[in-house]
This record gives structure tokens, sequence and C-alpha cells, in this order.
């Protein structure tokens, strides 16, 4: 498995599905599951009763398949396959004729992957989707190999969860973009934020110099991005639980108030914890 967080921009998507479409174009029986936030996002086609036509519409996952196939010669296509033709190619699906293989695509939802097994799972965005934590648990055993690949949204996404697990961590930054690493200056005094370039300076104002916007966006940074704070639903779901996720957090150590003093000098400050049944405040930690 391999999770890859990067900021936007940076062509990862695209080097993903060569990559898939390799191993669905030579390789045996090589059945892949692509997944995004939207159906629009992973295929979005229409249908006009003989081929799926959505000409330019490279921005969908499935779009950015049917134009790898567009721009290779006839003769290194599958036989008999002709791109964005029926009979392969219909809404949410392409096989392969000669090898078995299949894209498969799928939109988020808590069950997302579960049924079937596949040769692998890719997910794009995967920071960006409410139902990120519960896709992760829903795909887990249809296959071995999956890949999840995202600009930040924050340090307590599912995404953001899969940054602290044991699997292959590849980190992007927007200088390894070449072009936007034209006319780069670094100042090694200062450390890696101290990259400049023309392109940079031109995206910190496209966005108005916004520093939260800038985590996302620009350096992909989770610690910053989306704002450094727990989201009360995600603390309610883990505490409370509901139907479709049970309970998954321990009962409190403490649970108590906090004495509040104020001072005309010095504003309020907090003189210590009280314990009591019913407090405001749960701990899950001894103080």
């Amino acid at each position: 498995d391999c999770r890859i967080i990067k900021p936007r921009d940076m062509g990862v998507t695209w080097l993903i599905l060569c990559l898939y479409e390799h191993a669905w174009h030579f390789q045996t029986d090589r059945q892949i599951l692509l997944g995004s936030r939207k159906e629009d996002e992973v295929d979005g086609t229409t249908d006009d009763g003989t081929a799926i036509a959505k000409a330019g519409e490279w921005s969908t996952l499935f779009g950015k398949i049917d134009f790898i196939h567009l721009n290779q010669p006839s003769w290194l296509l599958p036989r008999g396959y002709e791109p964005r033709q029926r009979p392969f190619r219909t809404s949410m699906k392409l096989p392969n004729p000669a090898t078995g293989g299949l894209f498969k695509g799928e939109s988020a939802n808590k069950n997302f992957g579960r049924s079937g097994r596949y040769f692998s799972i890719g997910f794009d965005e995967h920071a960006h989707t409410d139902l990120a934590y519960q896709i992760i648990g829903s795909c887990s055993a249809t296959s071995d190999c999956h890949f999840w690949f995202s600009s930040p949204n924050g340090p307590m996404t599912g995404f953001a969860m899969l940054g602290r697990a044991p699997i292959r961590q590849i980190r992007l930054e927007w200088w390894m973009h070449p072009e936007h690493a034209q006319g780069m200056v670094l100042d090694p005094e200062k450390g890696e934020r101290s990259r400049w370039s023309p392109w940079l300076a031109k995206a910190m104002a496209r966005i108005g110099y916004d520093q939260r916007l800038a985590q996302n966006e620009i350096w992909a940074d989770e610690s910053q991005s989306g704002g450094s704070w727990f989201k009360g639903e995600l603390i309610d779901l883990l505490v409370k639980g509901n139907a479709d996720f049970p309970a998954s957090v321990r009962e409190p150590f403490m649970v108590g108030d906090l004495d509040i003093r104020v001072s005309p000098e010095q504003g309020p400050w907090v003189t210590k914890f009280i314990e009591q049944d019913g407090g405001r405040w749960k701990l899950w930690t001894a103080l």
C-alpha cells in the first residue's frame, strides 16, 4: 500500500493512471478499482447509444484513461478495441478484451470496494471526502495494493491517519515540478520554507497570500492545512458511535470542570481541574 501527499498540479493522478493502464494493457486479469469523491469525478460521461462521449473532459479518472488510449498508435491498442467506443467503453467500466483486464469506477460511499477482489485500488483526493475513514475499512480486505493520493485537508482526516500507518509514504513538494522550480532560490540557513520562485510568487498572490490555503494547495502541509483542530463531528463519532460505526474510544480518565479565576490586571486563568460527575470536560490523560 502507498499514500501520496501532494500539492495541486503535480500530475500524480496521471502518473498513477499510466501505471495502472500498463498493467491493464499488458498483464493478465488485472482488475483495478478507481474511486474519487463524486461519480462525475470518476467518469461523468454521457452515452449516445454507440459511444461514450464527453470530449475534452480529461479531468475525470476515466477521461484520463481515454486520453491515453486516444493518443496511442492503433497497433498498440488491444485487438478489436476502439477508444471510447462500445461495447468496451461503458460508464464506469472499461474491460480489456485481450487480457481480461478491467477498470471499474465507484464514487465515495460507506461500502466502497467492499465486494469483489481487485489487483489494486486507487482513490483520488482521498482527504477531501467525508467518508475517507469508512472507505479505508470497507476496501481493506478487497485488495493487497491500495494507492491513496490527495492534497491534504487537515490533520484529522482518514487520509491523515494513513500517514501514521506502516505503509509506503511519498511526499511531493511544489518545487519538484520542473516548471514551478524555474528561477528558484533557496537560503540554506533558513531551511526549506525559504524556497522561492516566480511561480510561487504568482501562486501565493492568486490565493491572496492566505496561509491556510497555502498549506493545502502549495505546501501540502497536513499539520496546518484545514486548521489544526479536532472536528467535533469526529469526536462525537468516536465517543458515541452510530448505526454504521461503533464507538471506539474507552471511557475518559477524568471528568470535571476547570476552576477559572479572573484578575482585572491579568484576565482569566485556570487554577486547577476539579473532578466531578457531569462535568463539561473529559480527559483521556492523567494530570
